[in-house]
Order: structure tokens, then C-alpha cells, then sequence
């Protein structure tokens, strides 16, 4: 993305797991929406493809 000045803007994003503790109120808010669509993957057992379907099963490409 360029701004006005045609430079280069932001190219990054962050993303706050469960186990993460933002500190800062925008870090809090972003973590509380990003929870919706986290999905765990346990190393010792197989993903629960039935929570993948819930989660991703409606994006669109």
C-alpha cells in the first residue's frame, strides 16, 4: 500500500493467541476479535476438522 507521498505504509500484522497478555487497550480489543477465529492445533492429537469447518468453512476466495 502506497500513502500519498507514494511511500510504503504498514506491512504487517499482529496476531495475540490465548495464551498472549496485551498490555495495551487496542492490543486487548484486537486479541478479543482475533479469538473468534483461532484455532488451536494440538501436537498431540489430530486438529478437530469439524472446528475447522465452524471457523473457515464459509470464507470465501
Amino acid at each position: 500500500m502506497l500513502s500519498d507521498q507514494g511511500k510504503g505504509g504498514k506491512r504487517a500484522i499482529r496476531v495475540y493467541p490465548p495464551w498472549d497478555k496485551p498490555t495495551s487497550k487496542q492490543a486487548l480489543k484486537t486479541q478479543q476479535w482475533q479469538l473468534e477465529h483461532f484455532l488451536e492445533v494440538p501436537c498431540t492429537e489430530p486438529v478437530n476438522c469439524e472446528h475447522v469447518q465452524i471457523l473457515y468453512g464459509n470464507i470465501q476466495k
